[in-house]
């Protein structure tokens, strides 16, 4: 399996750990964009599995897969409109405050795993989840002991944004 996690870009993003829920703090042009960003995911995820997103939990039934998911931005407001989902990230702070977040302020949890926990298994390169395109939802339920597991089993393909 080829690595291609930068050990000084996790280091960064888990020294600002602490900040990813605080609008004012570090991670404010995030903030600042990710309503734009959060529109055009839901929009499209919308248009794709025919969702009305004027219902309550629009997303209900959908499994979403939140690659580098930092502190849940992306999938915490996705849950709040019904989806189920993991987030994953290679640092373990941001893993830890997302988790923390996400039990704080969502009736369901949000599975949050690192990407440590991660490779101890391969995901084959025949998954659907080894290719990558611009939408984050699976409609297939999907065990959730099993990260891997349940994303080489998963009928998804991705949105991945990076804040560098």
């Amino acid at each position: 399996m080829t690595v291609t996690v930068d050990p000084s870009e996790i280091a960064k993003f888990e020294a600002m750990a602490a900040e990813w829920w605080d609008p004012t703090g570090k991670f404010k042009p995030l903030h600042m964009m990710n309503p734009v960003r959060l529109d055009y995911i839901t929009r499209q995820v919308a248009g794709e599995f025919g969702r009305d997103l004027s219902s309550e939990r629009p997303f209900e039934g959908l499994r979403i897969v939140d690659i580098g998911c930092g502190g849940g931005l992306v999938s915490e407001p996705l849950a709040r409109l019904g989806a189920a989902g993991t987030g994953l990230d290679a640092g373990a702070r941001n893993i830890a405050v997302a988790s923390a977040h996400a039990a704080e302020h969502l009736p369901k949890r949000i599975e949050s795993t690192s990407t440590t926990e991660l490779k101890r298994e391969r995901v084959p390169a025949s998954s659907p989840s080894a290719k990558t395109s611009e939408r984050v939802p699976s409609t297939k339920r999907v065990p959730s002991s099993s990260p891997a597991a349940a994303a080489a089993a998963a009928a998804f393909v991705l949105f991945l944004s990076f804040l560098s």
